[in-house]
């Protein structure tokens, strides 16, 4: 879907999306489209102990929210130049989806976000 990496090593993404681990680092890769607009992929883990899935299978709404979270920060270091030591702070999030979010069936659900 997406050809431009994040960097040849998870330690990289992991940095740019202020996380410390590969399990906690959910964007895998991103893409400029023009105008102020980007994509990232993401892939939301269906067992992380902080954003346990609903009883349906799906995805936690707050899993959804760190991952803008994350691509929003992959988007700024590795798009924009903006240093690593850079400190933000988010005071809001609102997101829509288009389709509800599939049942990742006990697996990782690949989704691709619109920043």
């Amino acid at each position: 879907m997406f050809t431009a990496p994040l960097s040849p090593t998870i330690d990289s993404a992991a940095a740019f999306a202020h996380r410390t681990t590969d399990r906690d680092t959910f964007i895998r890769s991103w893409q400029a489209a023009g105008a102020g607009r980007h994509f990232a992929s993401a892939r939301l883990p269906h067992d992380h102990p902080f954003f346990p899935p609903s009883r349906d299978g799906r995805p936690d709404p707050l899993l959804l929210a760190e991952s803008f979270r994350q691509a929003g920060l992959v988007i700024l270091h590795a798009g924009h130049d903006v240093p690593l030591d850079h400190v933000f702070l988010l005071g809001s999030l609102q997101y829509d989806y288009s389709m509800p979010v599939p049942d990742a069936q006990g697996g990782p659900c690949e989704l691709t976000l619109e920043v």
